[in-house]
Protein backbone atom coordinates (compact mmCIF):
# COMPACT_ATOMS: atom_id res chain seq x y z
CA UNK A 1 0.00 0.00 0.00
CA UNK A 2 1.64 3.39 -1.08
CA UNK A 3 2.48 6.20 1.62
CA UNK A 4 -0.84 8.56 0.17
CA UNK A 5 -3.14 5.33 0.77
CA UNK A 6 -2.45 4.34 4.36
CA UNK A 7 -2.03 8.25 5.12
CA UNK A 8 -5.77 8.67 3.72
CA UNK A 9 -5.89 5.29 5.28
CA UNK A 10 -5.42 6.89 8.18
CA UNK A 11 -7.09 10.20 8.53
CA UNK A 12 -10.25 8.63 7.52
CA UNK A 13 -10.28 6.49 10.57
CA UNK A 14 -9.67 8.80 12.36
CA UNK A 15 -12.13 10.96 11.37
CA UNK A 16 -14.73 7.97 12.10
CA UNK A 17 -13.46 7.35 15.41
CA UNK A 18 -13.99 11.24 16.35
CA UNK A 19 -17.37 11.10 15.22
CA UNK A 20 -18.07 7.53 16.87
CA UNK A 21 -16.63 9.47 20.42
CA UNK A 22 -19.21 12.63 19.55
CA UNK A 23 -22.35 10.26 18.80
CA UNK A 24 -21.58 8.60 21.76
CA UNK A 25 -21.32 11.74 24.17
CA UNK A 26 -24.30 13.15 22.73
CA UNK A 27 -26.20 9.49 23.28
CA UNK A 28 -24.73 9.86 26.71
CA UNK A 29 -25.61 13.57 27.54
CA UNK A 30 -29.37 12.71 25.86
CA UNK A 31 -30.09 9.67 28.35
CA UNK A 32 -28.93 11.85 31.62
CA UNK A 33 -31.62 14.41 29.88
CA UNK A 34 -34.02 11.47 29.29
CA UNK A 35 -33.60 10.01 33.21
CA UNK A 36 -33.65 13.42 35.09
CA UNK A 37 -37.05 14.38 33.52
CA UNK A 38 -38.09 10.34 34.35
CA UNK A 39 -37.39 11.81 37.55
CA UNK A 40 -39.32 15.10 37.76
CA UNK A 41 -36.26 17.42 37.86
CA UNK A 42 -37.18 20.46 35.43
CA UNK A 43 -34.46 21.42 33.43
CA UNK A 44 -34.33 24.79 30.81
CA UNK A 45 -33.10 23.54 27.93
CA UNK A 46 -31.96 25.72 24.59
CA UNK A 47 -32.25 24.30 21.42
CA UNK A 48 -28.29 24.37 20.30
CA UNK A 49 -29.28 23.65 16.04
CA UNK A 50 -31.79 25.22 13.72
CA UNK A 51 -32.65 21.48 12.87
CA UNK A 52 -36.92 21.25 13.59
CA UNK A 53 -36.17 17.97 14.86
CA UNK A 54 -37.54 17.93 18.53
CA UNK A 55 -35.35 15.33 19.75
CA UNK A 56 -32.87 15.37 22.84
CA UNK A 57 -29.96 15.26 21.17
CA UNK A 58 -30.92 18.97 19.72
CA UNK A 59 -31.27 20.38 23.37
CA UNK A 60 -28.68 21.82 25.54
CA UNK A 61 -29.03 22.46 29.19
CA UNK A 62 -28.93 26.00 30.53
CA UNK A 63 -29.90 25.64 34.09
CA UNK A 64 -31.43 22.69 36.70
CA UNK A 65 -34.64 24.20 37.92
CA UNK A 66 -33.75 23.11 41.61
CA UNK A 67 -32.29 25.26 43.91
CA UNK A 68 -29.96 22.94 45.76
CA UNK A 69 -28.56 21.00 42.45
CA UNK A 70 -28.41 24.72 40.90
CA UNK A 71 -26.32 25.94 43.47
CA UNK A 72 -24.07 22.63 43.74
CA UNK A 73 -23.43 22.89 39.91
CA UNK A 74 -22.86 27.08 40.05
CA UNK A 75 -20.50 25.89 43.42
CA UNK A 76 -18.55 23.70 41.69
CA UNK A 77 -17.85 25.80 38.78
CA UNK A 78 -16.51 29.08 40.99
CA UNK A 79 -14.20 26.28 42.39
CA UNK A 80 -12.81 25.37 38.75
CA UNK A 81 -12.73 29.47 37.86
CA UNK A 82 -10.35 29.72 41.55
CA UNK A 83 -8.00 27.07 40.28
CA UNK A 84 -8.31 28.15 36.43
CA UNK A 85 -6.85 31.60 38.53
CA UNK A 86 -4.67 30.51 40.57
CA UNK A 87 -2.46 28.67 38.35
CA UNK A 88 -2.94 32.12 35.99
CA UNK A 89 -4.30 30.38 33.27
CA UNK A 90 -6.28 31.83 30.17
CA UNK A 91 -9.66 29.99 29.06
CA UNK A 92 -11.51 31.05 26.44
CA UNK A 93 -15.54 31.72 26.66
CA UNK A 94 -16.59 28.21 25.08
CA UNK A 95 -14.05 26.83 27.29
CA UNK A 96 -15.74 27.53 30.18
CA UNK A 97 -19.06 26.89 28.56
CA UNK A 98 -18.18 23.52 27.68
CA UNK A 99 -16.96 22.96 31.33
CA UNK A 100 -19.85 24.64 33.24
CA UNK A 101 -22.14 22.27 31.04
CA UNK A 102 -19.85 19.06 32.07
CA UNK A 103 -20.25 19.96 35.76
CA UNK A 104 -23.76 19.73 35.17
CA UNK A 105 -24.07 16.53 33.81
CA UNK A 106 -21.23 15.18 36.49
CA UNK A 107 -24.21 16.39 39.26
CA UNK A 108 -27.46 15.38 37.57
CA UNK A 109 -25.61 12.01 37.20
CA UNK A 110 -24.75 12.20 40.81
CA UNK A 111 -28.05 12.56 41.71
CA UNK A 112 -29.68 9.91 39.43
CA UNK A 113 -28.52 7.81 41.59
CA UNK A 114 -30.05 8.29 44.06
CA UNK A 115 -33.05 7.14 42.13
CA UNK A 116 -31.12 3.91 41.67
CA UNK A 117 -28.95 4.80 38.52
CA UNK A 118 -27.04 1.68 37.43
CA UNK A 119 -24.23 1.57 35.04
CA UNK A 120 -23.18 -1.90 33.65
CA UNK A 121 -20.05 -3.35 31.51
CA UNK A 122 -20.83 -5.85 29.32
CA UNK A 123 -17.69 -8.06 28.01
CA UNK A 124 -18.27 -8.03 23.60
CA UNK A 125 -15.28 -10.53 22.00
CA UNK A 126 -13.97 -8.42 19.21
CA UNK A 127 -11.73 -9.52 15.97
CA UNK A 128 -8.50 -8.25 18.28
CA UNK A 129 -6.65 -10.28 20.61
CA UNK A 130 -8.42 -8.56 23.40
CA UNK A 131 -11.83 -8.46 24.58
CA UNK A 132 -13.84 -4.85 24.31
CA UNK A 133 -15.46 -3.57 26.83
CA UNK A 134 -19.07 -2.02 25.75
CA UNK A 135 -20.92 0.09 28.21
CA UNK A 136 -24.47 -0.43 28.66
CA UNK A 137 -25.91 2.25 30.40
CA UNK A 138 -29.13 1.09 32.51
CA UNK A 139 -31.35 3.38 34.62
CA UNK A 140 -33.55 1.40 36.87
CA UNK A 141 -33.29 -1.32 35.05
CA UNK A 142 -34.13 0.74 31.73
CA UNK A 143 -31.62 0.42 28.68
CA UNK A 144 -30.58 3.68 27.44
CA UNK A 145 -32.05 2.74 23.85
CA UNK A 146 -35.63 2.78 26.18
CA UNK A 147 -34.54 5.87 28.15
CA UNK A 148 -33.29 7.55 24.84
CA UNK A 149 -36.43 6.75 23.10
CA UNK A 150 -38.94 7.96 26.00
CA UNK A 151 -36.72 10.84 26.59
CA UNK A 152 -37.66 11.92 23.30
CA UNK A 153 -41.33 11.34 23.44
CA UNK A 154 -41.31 13.73 26.57
CA UNK A 155 -39.30 15.99 24.84
CA UNK A 156 -41.90 16.21 21.66
CA UNK A 157 -44.80 16.41 24.76
CA UNK A 158 -43.51 19.65 26.48
CA UNK A 159 -41.27 21.36 23.99
CA UNK A 160 -42.48 22.92 21.04
CA UNK A 161 -41.35 25.86 18.95
CA UNK A 162 -44.18 28.76 17.96
CA UNK A 163 -43.61 29.83 15.00
CA UNK A 164 -44.62 33.44 14.64
CA UNK A 165 -44.90 35.23 11.13
CA UNK A 166 -43.26 38.74 10.98
CA UNK A 167 -46.10 41.30 10.82
CA UNK A 168 -48.11 39.57 13.47
CA UNK A 169 -49.97 42.07 15.64
CA UNK A 170 -50.07 40.56 19.95
CA UNK A 171 -54.03 39.97 18.92
CA UNK A 172 -52.94 37.54 15.90
CA UNK A 173 -49.68 36.58 18.53
CA UNK A 174 -52.39 35.34 21.58
CA UNK A 175 -54.29 33.59 18.90
CA UNK A 176 -51.38 31.66 17.66
CA UNK A 177 -50.49 30.61 21.06
CA UNK A 178 -53.81 29.49 22.20
CA UNK A 179 -54.65 27.38 19.62
CA UNK A 180 -51.17 25.73 19.86
CA UNK A 181 -51.52 25.35 23.67
CA UNK A 182 -54.19 26.60 25.90
CA UNK A 183 -52.07 26.20 28.89
CA UNK A 184 -49.72 28.57 28.13
CA UNK A 185 -49.73 31.46 30.10
CA UNK A 186 -48.79 35.36 28.15
CA UNK A 187 -46.59 37.07 29.72
CA UNK A 188 -48.14 41.20 29.20
CA UNK A 189 -44.44 42.13 28.53
CA UNK A 190 -44.65 39.55 25.64
CA UNK A 191 -41.02 38.52 26.16
CA UNK A 192 -39.54 34.75 25.20
CA UNK A 193 -41.25 32.05 27.31
CA UNK A 194 -39.11 29.93 29.87
CA UNK A 195 -39.77 26.48 28.83
CA UNK A 196 -39.78 23.21 31.31
CA UNK A 197 -39.75 19.39 30.94
CA UNK A 198 -41.03 17.60 33.82
CA UNK A 199 -42.27 14.12 34.79
CA UNK A 200 -45.51 15.12 35.76
CA UNK A 201 -46.66 15.69 32.52
CA UNK A 202 -45.46 12.00 30.96
CA UNK A 203 -47.31 10.26 29.15
CA UNK A 204 -50.86 12.01 30.08
CA UNK A 205 -53.56 11.52 27.48
CA UNK A 206 -53.30 15.99 26.74
CA UNK A 207 -49.62 15.94 26.16
CA UNK A 208 -49.98 19.55 25.10
CA UNK A 209 -48.27 20.63 28.44
CA UNK A 210 -45.86 23.85 28.93
CA UNK A 211 -44.92 25.09 32.20
CA UNK A 212 -44.17 28.84 31.82
CA UNK A 213 -42.85 31.18 34.16
CA UNK A 214 -43.62 35.27 33.57
CA UNK A 215 -40.75 37.59 32.98
CA UNK A 216 -38.01 34.73 32.67
CA UNK A 217 -37.28 33.13 28.68
CA UNK A 218 -35.68 30.62 26.61
CA UNK A 219 -34.36 31.42 23.46
CA UNK A 220 -35.41 29.43 20.45
CA UNK A 221 -38.92 28.18 21.73
CA UNK A 222 -41.83 30.52 22.46
CA UNK A 223 -40.61 34.01 20.91
CA UNK A 224 -42.89 36.98 20.84
CA UNK A 225 -41.12 40.11 20.05
CA UNK A 226 -41.99 42.81 21.92
CA UNK A 227 -42.68 45.31 19.10
CA UNK A 228 -45.85 43.60 17.99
Amino acid sequence: MSIIKKSTKSISESTDKKRKSVSNEIKEKSFIIGCVIRCGISLELERKTKNDEEGLQNFNIISVCDERIQEEINKRFKEWEKFIQENNEEVEQRDKDKSYENISYEILLEELSNYGNEINYKKIKGSSKMDKRERILTFNGIRQEEIYEKGEKVNKYLIKEIRIEEGKTRKGCRRIIRETDSNIIITPLFTNFKVYCSESNYDKENPNQIEQIPDCYLSNCVQIPYYY
